[in-house]
């Protein structure tokens, strides 16, 4: 009897993975292929940070909601901890409530994880001079210098606006 028992018990467990792992397999294939429908209004997208991350721009850029949108961004945040676009919107989003010191802390807590990372470099330069994080500003500057010469003419004219001039620019170029 209890040898049968655990057969069915065993046979129930692989069964509920089989489902569970083609529902996650389903789910990662429309999120991977660009589904943006499925990605904004599914309900089971809410447990991956892409769509998160996309409902949040929706939300700040289709319906000028930043409270909503930070909302989602941190709902991306504790899906996955390591979503860096996530953390980064959301300083964003706090700027965009007038949570200076609240941008600032969550710039302070992600930029230390991404210091030689490029993919959010001009993003990270852009919070940076909003909140007037010198240090970091400094750094991205030049980081976008040497690194992404694609933006350096845009990098030199933020720098020249935040330090009020091209002639308090070179100082600090390292």
């Amino acid at each position: 009897m209890l040898d049968r028992f655990s057969r069915v018990l065993f046979t129930a467990v692989l069964l509920f993975m089989a489902v569970y792992l083609a529902w996650y397999g389903y789910c990662r294939k429309q999120i991977a292929a660009g589904n943006l429908e499925f990605q904004a209004e599914s309900s089971f997208a809410e447990f991956f940070p892409q769509p998160l991350q996309l409902r949040g721009n929706l939300a700040y850029y289709g319906e000028m909601d930043p409270v909503m949108a930070a909302e989602y961004f941190r709902e991306a945040i504790a899906v996955q901890p390591i979503t860096i676009d996530a953390w980064l919107s959301l300083a964003q989003m706090e700027l965009a409530m007038g949570r200076m010191d609240e941008a600032r802390r969550l710039l302070g807590i992600v930029s230390p994880l991404i210091p030689h990372v490029s993919t959010w470099k001009w993003k990270q330069f852009a919070l940076a001079g909003e909140t007037r994080d010198e240090e970091l500003f400094i750094h991205c500057y030049n980081f976008i210098l040497s690194r992404l010469p694609a933006r350096v003419g845009e990098a030199s004219f933020l720098a020249a606006t935040y330090w009020g001039g091209w002639n308090r620019v070179l100082p600090h170029v390292a």
